[in-house]
């Protein structure tokens, strides 16, 4: 079930942004590729991404501004 966390960072350009809910999932398989396996459950938290593609540039500088 999807943690609703209250401690949420809220992006500057929220319009522009959309939050997707953390939750529980199965990562990888043991059905078909070996190096995949083994298929284990694992949790993210809740996090914001961008409704347009971001650019390998604009995500270069993001990376330089914030370390």
């Amino acid at each position: 079930m999807p943690t609703r966390s209250s401690k949420t960072v809220r992006p500057r350009k929220l319009a522009e942004m959309a939050l997707v809910r953390g939750g529980a999932f199965t990562m990888a398989s043991d059905r078909h590729h070996p190096e995949e396996a083994p298929a284990r459950r694992a949790t993210v938290g809740d996090f914001w991404v961008d409704l347009a593609p971001v650019t390998n540039a604009q995500f270069a500088e993001f990376v330089t501004q914030t370390g």
